[in-house]
């Protein structure tokens, strides 16, 4: 039977897959849509267009930040727990309480960036929805207008 610790890594893992599967169908759209539009003159029914690659440019800049912030946190447990093993191994008055008022700090600093990454995520994926949302809206208006 799988720890909590097990679980918890598992779902780690699945949303930063997640966020770097989103990232790739975000640069795609933009490229896809980029080529669909090459030698197009620029009209007012490129407008839905236009929205949906600064949604997908959105969700892109927010899925690195979010990764940024998952790799910063998992180094900040790390550095913790190293600060706690050197106060476990050397424990001596002065250096000791050093030690453990570090090993505090980045406690709290990996406990409120932690709180930043399922908004960031959620973000992510509102981004990348809307700009398909505003890519088929795009679709059909440029489909309308043809006929």
């Amino acid at each position: 039977m799988a720890t909590s610790n097990d679980l918890a890594q598992f779902v780690r893992n699945q949303q930063e897959k997640l966020s770097y599967y989103i990232i790739g169908l975000a640069v795609a759209a933009m490229g896809f849509a980029i080529h669909m539009t090459i030698g197009l003159p620029l009209s007012y029914s490129q407008i839905p267009l236009g929205i949906a690659v600064l949604c997908w440019g959105l969700s892109i800049s927010v899925g690195l930040t979010h990764l940024k912030t998952t790799i910063f946190t998992y180094k900040l447990n790390v550095d913790t727990m190293t600060v706690k093993q050197m106060a476990s191994i050397e424990p001596s008055g002065e250096a000791l309480d050093l030690l453990l008022e570090y090993a505090d700090k980045f406690d709290e600093e990996s406990k409120l960036l932690g709180k930043k990454l399922l908004p960031q995520f959620n973000r992510i994926n509102v981004y990348f929805k809307a700009g398909v949302f505003f890519f088929v809206m795009w679709r059909l208006l440029e489909m309308y207008l043809i006929q």
